[in-house]
């Protein structure tokens, strides 16, 4: 793997996991066809994350432009049979012109600003929501149990897990995912239940305000396992734990940059980067 890419202990092969953000790495933004000149990488891979972020490596995402810096993976599935596994992603920092209140207005209230949609890919036209938990409050959550569980005290709060088939295993909301949790994928399909139900089935008991987040993604990318890991063996692109403030940013053209802040130095020098450096 190349140094871009940052350990975080997953079990599968290419060493991706949800909750994980996938991004163009600073050495090909700074000089995007020296690079590619030099790189070394297969045609496949190269088109494939074309196909994915919507430009080629190493331009940065242009307000207006369909082009993309960063992709959130969602969910990892593997495929044994295939010999390798299928990445769901989606685009971060690519807003719509639509409003959500005018399609979806029981959500809007709880989105994180900007309140519009934002185009996640290009595949079947679905609405997926990301919601942000208050991490901290989780960890004390579970220290908490923890410790009540050691001095043999009753958990409190904790829902009983269903019985297999019954309508409610089957209607089991996804696991929380990301670093700490942070991240949770909520359903906006019309017969399911509301956003404060399904974050209450999360983390185990109801309260509205552990939801410190909401951003609805139009439609996502399908990435295979082996062009994601063509770009991180290249070094066109990079790999970490995506924080709140990577996908959950006000200010959704400055992404990429926003993620640099958070990386390790040298990245975190490229914070500051100008789109066009020649000019200034």
């Amino acid at each position: 793997m190349s140094a871009d890419q940052q350990p975080n202990g997953t079990e599968n092969q290419f060493n991706v996991r949800p909750g994980d953000v996938i991004f163009q790495a600073p050495a090909v933004v700074v000089d995007p066809e020296g690079y590619l000149d030099t790189a070394d990488i297969e045609p496949a891979h190269l088109e494939a994350f074309v196909d994915a972020f919507g430009t080629s490596p190493g331009v940065l995402a242009v307000p207006g432009l369909p082009g993309a810096d960063a992709l959130l993976v969602l969910e990892v599935q593997d495929d044994p049979d295939a010999g390798g596994a299928t990445i769901v992603a989606v685009r971060l920092g690519l807003m719509s012109s639509e409003a959500v209140a005018n399609h979806l207005p029981s959500l809007a209230e709880k989105l994180t600003k900007p309140k519009v949609f934002f185009i996640g890919g290009d595949n079947e036209p679905v609405v997926l929501a990301v919601g942000l938990l208050d991490a901290d409050r989780l960890e004390l959550d579970a220290a908490g149990a923890s410790a009540a569980s050691s001095n043999g005290e009753a958990a409190s709060g904790s829902p009983e897990a269903p019985a297999p088939g019954s309508p409610e295993a089957n209607a089991a909301p996804a696991a929380r995912f990301g670093a700490r949790g942070q991240f949770m994928l909520i359903s906006t399909a019309e017969e399911a239940p509301s956003v404060d139900e399904q974050v209450a089935q999360v983390v185990g008991h109801v309260d509205p305000s552990m939801l410190r987040g909401l951003r609805l993604f139009h439609s996502y990318v399908l990435l295979d396992a082996a062009d994601v890991r063509g770009w991180l063996d290249s070094g066109i692109a990079g790999l970490q734990a995506a924080t709140a403030e990577d996908v959950f940013t006000d200010r959704p053209a400055e992404t990429w940059r926003q993620i640099m802040k958070n990386s390790p130095f040298p990245k975190n020098l490229f914070a500051t980067w100008a789109s066009h450096p020649e000019r200034n």
